[in-house]
């Protein structure tokens, strides 16, 4: 686990500059801004450095780069991933966040992994992948699993996050059977 569970407090107030201070990669980033975008590369850094950090819920996702609009809102993070992973997915955002700013200008972002974004994760020094595996988000997903449903022909279990809704009918694709919800 990267992040221990007593920081939830200080994680909360994070921005972009004072998570990736506390990682090292703050350095990286200025470097990169002010080799690349010589033009208002200042202030491209104060717009960087000011979006929030926030925690991410999600056991299937990695990190998430928000924007609403035209404006960055924040980047989500799951923080309980191995920490190697934990800083590539921090930049994997960031060059999201740096797409945005300098391809989008005042227009929403539809650049996702394209080759603005894959300039901009070279430039950060990552790999310009779009998914990640965590075997330990992996296995916390699969903790969180209950059991659902049960077919009623054969008697099969099925194991989900989420609960079936109750007021839908639900058929075994291999038997035809109605589950029956637990």
């Amino acid at each position: 686990m990267a992040v221990n569970e007593s920081s939830d407090l200080f994680i909360s107030k994070l921005t972009v500059e004072t998570w990736s201070r506390q990682f090292d990669v703050w350095s990286r980033v200025c470097e990169v801004i002010r080799r690349e975008q010589t033009v208002a590369s200042d202030t491209l850094l104060i717009q960087i450095a000011n979006v929030p950090v926030v925690r991410s819920r999600s056991t299937t996702t990695l990190g998430c780069y928000v924007s609403r609009n035209d404006t960055p809102c924040c980047i989500r993070l799951q923080f309980d991933q191995e920490p190697e992973l934990l800083v590539h997915t921090f930049l994997h955002e960031v060059a999201h966040l740096i797409d945005h700013l300098v391809s989008f200008s005042g227009r929403p972002y539809r650049g996702a992994h394209r080759s603005g974004w894959t300039f901009w994760a070279i430039a950060l020094g990552i790999s310009p992948c779009r998914t990640v595996k965590s075997e330990y988000l992996a296995q916390q997903h699969q903790q969180r699993k209950k059991l659902v449903a049960v077919c009623s022909g054969c008697g099969e279990s099925f194991y989900r996050i989420r609960r079936l809704n109750r007021n839908r009918t639900y058929l075994h694709k291999q038997c035809g059977s109605p589950l029956k919800p637990v």
